[in-house]
């Protein structure tokens, strides 16, 4: 007796059932899947490169009147996913805050069954960073007469309290040249203000 064995694989770069089976989805690229009652959730990854900020945009389009439950971006702390972002049925996240890390965005499920396209592009901040770490006084960076530092704060990966507040630099103001001696002072930048506190 002959018979014929047909083994159904998944399609290349299709959406994981779960975070820790996301597929890596790079800015501009495009993602499909299919969400039913029985398949209610997709799962894909996104990597922020390493000493950049920006903004992330996730845009989603269904046809034949399919609408989704929301999309949610997670991050990961302490071993657990955590959630981060969410939005509903209309289909459009824009996250203007995102640090760099690796994150993971859920596509849910919403009324009847049917088809979606999923959209994610990444802007990086054009300004260049400040070098980290540099969020306590005694890791601020020498800051010399007559240069211009440049750096982000308010990014952050998941949960307030992992959010850039502080950027701190440090200035030394000499002495006279008879004491052959210096003395240095800190320049702390907080959100929209700045601070002086000065060490010996």
């Amino acid at each position: 007796m002959a018979f014929l064995l047909t083994a159904m694989l998944p399609l290349a770069g299709a959406a994981g059932s779960d975070w820790k089976t996301a597929p890596l989805m790079n800015s501009g690229d495009t993602k499909s899947g299919q969400l039913s009652n029985t398949h209610t959730e997709d799962w894909y990854k996104i990597v922020v490169p390493e000493k950049q900020n920006g903004t992330a945009k996730f845009i989603i389009t269904c046809s034949d009147g399919f609408e989704i439950g929301g999309i949610t971006l997670c991050g990961l702390k302490g071993g657990e996913i955590q959630q981060r972002n969410y939005v509903g049925k209309e289909g459009q996240l824009t996250v203007s805050d995102i640090a760099s890390g690796t994150y993971y965005v859920k596509v849910s499920h919403g009324f009847s069954s049917g088809s979606y396209n999923l959209d994610y592009t990444f802007t990086p901040n054009a300004t260049p960073n400040d070098a980290e770490p540099n969020d306590t006084y005694d890791t601020g960076e020498l800051l010399e007469s007559g240069k211009t530092a440049t750096g982000h704060l308010g990014y952050l990966y998941c949960g307030y309290d992992t959010r850039d507040t502080e950027d701190w630099y440090k200035i030394v103001v000499p002495k006279s040249r008879t004491e052959r001696q210096s003395s240095s002072s800190l320049a702390r930048m907080v959100s929209r203000s700045a601070a002086l506190r000065s060490a010996d």
